[in-house]
């Protein structure tokens, strides 16, 4: 492909006729990936796997010369990143009590 050429994406019907068009294998082949991805992160597999599909379907662009599954896969392990990160960057509130030392109250919070 030259500098000057777009890379063809799949259409949104074409990739819910591919969703909808997955094998078995394929289907097993996704489980594993969203639990793989999941684990250890604030996400639910099933939950993992149902947003991939929304956002192949609404808004990333499918290459079409890329397998929708190894798509969907990679795109489960970008939500799963995110997610991650959400909770690494987490602002952790500490209240304080209104009666007593404030200063030991916020230091002896874990």
């Amino acid at each position: 492909m030259n500098s000057g050429q777009v890379a063809a994406t799949r259409s949104r019907d074409e990739i819910a006729s591919a969703i909808r068009a997955l094998t078995p294998a394929d289907w097993a082949r996704l489980k594993r990936v969203a639990h793989f991805y999941s684990s250890g992160r604030p996400i639910a597999a099933i939950d993992l796997l149902q947003e991939a599909f929304v956002r192949a379907i609404d808004s990333r662009a499918c290459p079409a010369h890329v397998d929708v599954v190894k798509f969907l896969a990679e795109a489960m392990r970008s939500i799963a990143d995110g997610e991650a990160e959400k909770v690494e960057h987490r602002l952790v509130l500490v209240s304080v009590a209104k009666t007593g030392d404030h200063q030991a109250a916020a230091l002896n919070h874990p």
